[in-house]
């Protein structure tokens, strides 16, 4: 005899993820407010 598969989880009822439209507007409301801070990459750590 074989178990039975597991129930599927239930969809998420909280806010959905940001849309590319939302970062864009989200991007026009803080120019000139935020800077964009460089990144220091190395091959070691990454």
């Amino acid at each position: 005899m074989t178990a039975a598969a597991p129930a599927p989880r239930p969809m998420p009822t909280g806010p959905s993820l940001p849309t590319y439209d939302d970062v864009v507007i989200a991007a026009a409301r803080i120019a000139g407010q935020a800077y964009r801070t460089p990144v220091l990459t190395s091959r070691t750590a990454d």
